[in-house]
């Protein structure tokens, strides 16, 4: 997804901007966008969208080989969130 963003020259902090921008516009953070930016930002959230469509079911497959469930891997992933010290051992086994 960063590729994505890089093809379309956004940064990640300016994309999200604009999609907050775009879902609340009476924000009072609200930032000038340009139709180019519009634009590449379209772009960039079609192709990321389509990413993640075409990822899930990659990421249900690598669930099921290691014998767990969806269900039991979302419960671990919300355990692993909340303790700073599972998050880390998660992070160093990279």
């Amino acid at each position: 997804m960063v590729e994505v963003l890089k093809d379309e020259d956004l940064s990640p902090q300016r994309f999200q901007e604009i999609g907050q921008q775009r879902s609340n516009p009476d924000s009072s953070t609200s930032t000038e966008i340009s139709p180019k930016e519009q634009e590449h930002f379209d772009k960039a959230l079609a192709r990321m969208q389509t990413i993640q469509e075409e990822s899930v079911p990659k990421q249900r497959r690598a669930i099921t080989l290691q014998g767990l469930t969806v269900e039991r891997f979302r419960q671990i992933e919300q355990v692993v969130s909340k303790s700073p010290t599972l998050k880390q051992q998660v992070q160093n086994s990279f």
